[in-house]
């Protein structure tokens, strides 16, 4: 019988004996794989749920998603010189621990014990629960290894827990096909080797397990009020949700920071490719990536930099664009680099993330549950002074999640009353 009030792990077996390969490696998952090696970048996402739940009802509900998809059943092996794979790991389970909730804040802490603690990939399963819950409320926190999944994959999860909990059983799916798998469908010649664009300054990374190895999490979220007034003047500017968080982040961030006042910021914009993939709600990391340079400060209006910003952005969310991520990456990988040998160009740095993964694909309510909020996917790359912020509308409300080493103080507080002020 499970203790309510101190914490708890609900663990199967996991079986280490060689197993089937399921599939090799894609680009994508290659990348964040190695990238993964040198500076943690697992991630966490938090689904915030009103109503009466029972830690075995979740525990039920992540043996029901389990089985739904295959990438929650793997490890990854790997030989050097050789592509790594995703090998089957039968009679796992997705440990489940269960603490008190003691604070509407706590999740924060419990992110930042999350992505602290790294992942062993050649061990299954590569996602692990954490159930924070009090009377008829409750977190469910998900972290995940980013070689299996991106956040719109969690989203997806979330979606299929709250159906499971809610007593519905769920299809099994089979084992989701590469990016370039799904490419290849699409476009008759494989994207070509290419580098990637140099940028203006040099990669630096943070040191690897140095001081300050643990990051700051701290949350926002907009009332259903505020949600719908940006809504409405993103739509009415001709802007964007996205752009206009893009441009208020930058702007807050030059109050604070005299170097973002005194140079370019690279605003990194992960970007879901699976309508333009044609791609079904599995777990599997669909993403590319969209980097806009903005300039020191101009005479441009909020709105008009927030227009600008979009319509930077809009190559990238292209077919041609993610062919060209594509080519760029194969380039980057070629030889199959480990994770020491893998040398980034400055064009793939930035000192701010933006993960939006918009209005969550499914209901706020399940029975006698509702979705309050859903926050993350926070992650980090290990880059110098970077800061990340993740977006994410559910019941109506943005949740804004912000994850940095160093953070920059009030940045979601500053952001928020410009985005506010601009909608009217």
């Amino acid at each position: 019988m499970l203790n309510e009030i101190g914490m708890n792990e609900i663990n199967g077996s996991i079986e280490m004996q060689e197993a089937p390969v399921l599939r090799e490696f894609g680009l994508v998952e290659q990348f964040h794989w190695l990238m993964g090696q040198n500076h943690s970048n697992h991630f966490s996402m938090a689904a915030e749920v009103t109503g009466k739940t029972t830690p075995a009802m979740w525990r039920d509900a992540l043996d029901e998603v389990q089985r739904r998809h295959p990438f929650l059943n793997v490890r990854i092996g790997a030989e050097k010189g050789s592509k790594p794979v995703f090998r089957r790991a039968n009679g796992c389970r997705i440990p489940l621990a269960v603490k008190e909730r003691t604070s509407s804040l706590q999740w924060q802490t419990e992110f930042e014990r999350e992505l602290s603690t790294p992942f062993d990939a050649s061990t299954a399963p590569l996602m692990r629960a954490l159930l924070l819950r009090c009377g008829s409320r409750c977190e469910i926190i998900l972290t995940t290894h980013h070689s299996i999944a991106d956040g719109m994959s969690v989203v997806f999860i979330m979606r299929d827990l709250l159906q499971a909990v809610s007593g519905n059983k769920l299809a099994v799916l089979s084992t989701p096909p590469s990016a370039e798998e799904l490419l290849a469908r699409l476009v008759k010649t494989p994207p070509l080797q290419t580098t990637v664009p140099a940028g203006s300054r040099s990669v630096t990374s943070r040191p690897k397990n140095g001081a300050g190895a643990s990051p700051r999490v701290r949350g926002l979220r907009l009332s259903q009020q505020q949600t719908s007034l940006l809504v409405e003047a993103a739509r009415r500017e001709h802007a964007t949700v996205h752009a206009a968080l893009s441009a208020a982040l930058v702007m807050a961030g030059r109050q604070i920071s005299p170097a973002w006042k005194e140079r370019e910021v690279r605003v990194l914009s992960p970007i879901s490719t699976r309508k333009i993939l044609n791609a079904e709600d599995d777990c599997v990391i669909l993403i590319t990536g969209g980097t806009v340079l903005f300039d020191p400060p101009s005479d441009m209006g909020f709105w008009e930099l927030a227009r600008w910003a979009k319509q930077a952005l809009l190559p990238s969310q292209t077919l041609d664009g993610v062919v060209a991520v594509a080519g760029r990456l194969d380039g980057l990988l070629a030889g199959n680099p480990d994770a020491e040998a893998l040398s980034l160009p400055p064009g793939m740095a930035y000192e701010l993330a933006v993960t939006n993964v918009q209005r969550a694909p499914f209901e706020s309510k399940y029975g006698g549950l509702t979705v309050e909020a859903l926050w993350g996917p926070c992650a980090l790359n290990g880059f110098e002074g970077e800061q990340g912020v993740a977006a994410a509308t559910v019941n109506g409300s943005l949740c804004l999640a912000h994850t940095s080493y160093t953070p920059f103080d009030s940045l979601l507080e500053n952001a928020t009353q410009l985005l506010m002020t601009a909608s009217g």
